[in-house]
């Protein structure tokens, strides 16, 4: 109906917000994968088709909650604070950003391209030199970050398997 892409994600935004709203579930764990897809007719504010938010951000907030949210922006941020300025740490900030305005983390060849930039800075040694104890608490900080992003992961994997299953159940 005329609308444009900045007028349409703005609608998108909205309406994620209100499926993260409708539940401490969905604000602390999220609705899963696939959740905005699954749910949005349920909010819409205006007649739209859309299976993303748009904002890769927003979507890992809506489909995995607070804590899948900030566990990636914890390692986003230990990665930036991490490692010297070169190639790596500049690629990955560019990706940081256009995830802002596009779906890029809901392609797994992007999430692919996310974990070699996160670990390929390790693998050259090109990390700076940090004291022993910032070492050892930044260990701990990835031990939990590690463990709350299997937790994260294993969650909306089971939610999508589920809203799969009723999805199919209603066509049968």
């Amino acid at each position: 109906h005329g609308a444009d892409s900045v007028t349409s994600r703005g609608t998108y935004l909205k309406d994620a917000f209100k499926i993260w709203n409708l539940s401490f579930s969905n604000k602390l764990i999220g609705t899963g994968g696939e959740g905005f897809n699954n749910t949005y007719q349920m909010v819409q504010s205006e007649k739209y088709i859309s299976t993303e938010v748009h904002n890769s951000f927003v979507q890992i907030l809506v489909e995995s909650g607070l804590i899948g949210f900030f566990s990636i922006i914890t390692a986003i941020v230990l990665y930036i604070l991490k490692y010297k300025n070169n190639t790596y740490k500049i690629s990955l900030i560019v990706l940081v950003l256009h995830s802002i305005i596009d779906l890029d983390f809901s392609y797994m060849i992007i999430l692919a391209v996310f974990a070699i930039l996160l670990g390929a800075n390790e693998k050259k040694g090109e990390q700076e030199e940090i004291t022993s104890n910032f070492a050892y608490i930044e260990t701990h900080v990835q031990i939990v970050l590690s463990m709350l992003l299997l937790i994260v992961s294993a969650v909306i994997t089971f939610r999508f398997n589920l809203a799969y299953r009723i999805d199919t159940e209603k066509k049968d």
